[in-house]
């Protein structure tokens, strides 16, 4: 019995380039304008952004929920939020801490610019906190 195959994505005419595949986008959407930002949130562009965005519009607001879990009877109980204003303390000293470490460790006199960060790890909130500090301060993540 043959299988009907129907296409997912679709090269973009004129976008090969030697020795790269050409860009691809989703069937039915090859000729619509990528979505650069959320049409009700126009200025928001980056991560960074996003999260200050939320971080004005809902400052005490739940932000970033962790699930406790007790090992004696293996279960798992509810969640923990932390507010926006929060995790926004809790990026900002991460990352000047990340960045401060950075200048020390290479003798820098002014910090450097666009280094890279591996973040190894599960999803939980420190992941999520590491991260949210590369984007306030300009770093890339790797991992």
């Amino acid at each position: 019995m043959a299988i009907e195959q129907k296409l997912r994505s679709v090269e973009l005419p004129g976008t090969r380039r030697p020795g790269q595949t050409g860009i691809y986008r989703r069937t039915g959407f090859e000729n619509k304008p990528l979505l650069t930002s959320p049409p009700t949130f126009p200025h928001v562009t980056t991560i960074y952004e996003a999260f200050q965005n939320g971080l004005r519009i809902s400052p005490h607001g739940p932000f970033l929920g962790t699930r406790q879990y007790d090992p004696v009877t293996k279960t798992f109980g509810g969640y923990v939020w932390q507010t926006y204003t929060e995790v926004s303390d809790r990026i900002t000293r991460f990352g000047s801490g990340m960045v401060k470490i950075h200048q020390d460790v290479h003798q820098l006199a002014e910090p450097a610019q666009r280094w890279t960060v591996g973040i190894w790890g599960i999803n939980r909130a420190e992941w999520t906190i590491s991260s949210e500090a590369c984007s306030a301060y300009n770093l890339a993540t790797v991992g």
